[in-house]
C-alpha cells in the first residue's frame, strides 16, 4: 500500500497529483488544493486548463450522495444525479468535487481505462468505488488484480463522528468495526472511510500494494482544504481530476 500523494505547482496552481502513476503510465492526475474554490463549472474547466487536462473535454457530474456511476463515451457532458465517471477514452478528462468526501482514482493500465467517484458515507455504504470497477469490468474488459486505485484526501476518522443509527447500519452491513469504527466517549462514533474504501477495493480484487490511500486529512489539514464539517455551507470545494493522455 502507497501513500504517495505528493505536491506540484504548474502555471501559479499548486495542487497534488500521483507521481507513481504519471511516471508509470499515461494519466494525468489532480487534486486542487486551497485557495482554488472549484464549486463552479467555469471554475473547474479553468483550473482543468491551466494544470494540463483536456479542458474542453471535461466530464462533469452533478453529485447526489448517490452510488449511481455512468459510462463517458462523449466529451465535454454534464451527468446529472452521478457520484461516479468511468471511460476509457483519451483526453476525456473525469472529474468530481469533494470537502471531506473521498475521491476514489481507479486505474486499468492494460485497457487502458480509468474511473473516479465521489465516496461520502453514503456513496461508501453503498461500495460506489467498486460498483465503478464493476462498471469498467462489463465496459471494457477491466480484471481488477491489474487495477491501481488512489483514495484522495478526506477526513479523518477522529474528526469524523457519526451517531449510533449510522454505525448500527454500517455494522449490520459490513459486519464487526474492527479498524474502521471506534466508539469514543458519550455514545458518538468514530468512522474511517478511507479505511473503508480501501478494505472494498481490496475485496473486490485490487492488490493492496496498488491501492495508494491520501494521508492528509481535509478537516485537520483546513489550511490546505475545503472541509463542510469545520467550515459548514460556505465550504468551498477540491476538485479531483484523472485523464488517459
Amino acid at each position: 500500500m502507497s501513500t504517495a500523494f505528493r505536491i506540484r505547482i504548474k502555471k501559479k496552481n499548486k495542487y497534488l497529483f500521483l507521481p507513481d502513476w504519471e511516471n508509470r503510465f499515461e494519466v494525468l492526475s489532480a487534486f486542487s488544493l486551497k485557495p482554488a474554490n472549484l464549486r463552479s463549472r467555469r471554475k473547474r474547466r479553468k483550473f482543468a486548463g491551466k494544470t494540463g487536462f483536456t479542458s474542453a473535454n471535461l466530464s462533469m457530474p452533478e453529485q447526489v450522495h448517490s452510488t449511481n456511476v455512468r459510462v463517458v463515451r462523449k466529451p465535454g457532458k454534464v451527468y446529472t444525479e452521478t457520484d461516479g465517471l468511468v471511460t476509457a477514452i483519451q483526453n476525456i478528462p473525469l472529474s468530481v468535487v469533494v470537502a471531506d468526501c473521498l475521491a476514489v482514482y481507479i486505474l486499468d493500465p492494460l485497457t487502458p481505462a480509468i474511473g473516479l467517484v465521489h465516496a461520502g458515507w453514503r456513496g461508501t455504504f453503498g461500495r460506489i468505488a467498486v460498483k465503478a470497477l464493476n462498471l469498467m469490468r462489463h465496459e471494457f474488459g477491466t480484471s481488477a488484480s491489474g487495477c491501481f486505485a488512489a483514495i484522495g484526501p478526506g477526513i479523518c476518522a477522529e474528526c469524523y463522528t457519526v451517531g449510533n443509527e449510522i454505525a448500527a447500519r454500517f455494522r449490520r452491513k459490513f459486519g464487526c468495526s474492527g479498524k474502521w469504527l471506534r466508539r469514543k466517549p458519550g455514545g458518538k462514533y468514530c468512522l474511517d472511510l478511507k479505511e473503508l474504501n480501501l478494505m472494498q477495493m481490496a475485496g473486490a480484487g485490487v492488490r493492496k500494494r496498488n491501492i495508494t490511500v491520501g494521508s492528509f486529512c481535509t478537516s485537520c489539514r483546513n489550511d490546505l482544504f475545503f472541509s463542510y464539517r469545520r467550515e459548514g455551507k460556505k465550504a468551498g470545494r477540491n476538485l479531483a481530476l484523472l485523464e488517459i493522455k
